[in-house]
């Protein structure tokens, strides 16, 4: 097999895990930079600002992406009981379902 031929096969193979990952995402009604902070969250809890910058993302972006993760009942706020002021996000066990799925199927 040439060198031609190999980056060609290597290439199809990706184009259909593209494929299997983008179908995957569109199933869950997810944008990969929903999925994005989705899997990040699912490591840690994190505040919002400390993801925007661990994701080095705009904080408005953030917001905004946690707010549709939320209506989509894949995180939960959590107020800081010693300090109210301070708010983390944690993933739901809907959002580690749907991560479990994601991970079976394209792997």
């Amino acid at each position: 097999m040439t060198q031609i031929e190999k980056a060609i096969k290597s290439s199809s193979k990706a184009r259909r895990y593209r494929l299997q990952f983008a179908q995957e995402l569109h199933k869950h009604d997810l944008s990969y930079l929903q999925l994005e902070c989705l899997h990040e969250i699912n490591k840690a809890r994190y505040q919002p600002s400390h993801l925007a910058d661990n994701l080095s993302l705009e904080r408005a972006s953030v917001s905004r992406v946690l707010k549709e993760l939320d209506d989509k009942k894949l995180i939960t706020y959590i107020r800081d009981t010693v300090d109210r002021r301070n708010v983390y996000v944690e993933i739901s066990k809907k959002g580690k379902s749907i991560l479990n799925s994601i991970e079976t199927a394209t792997s």
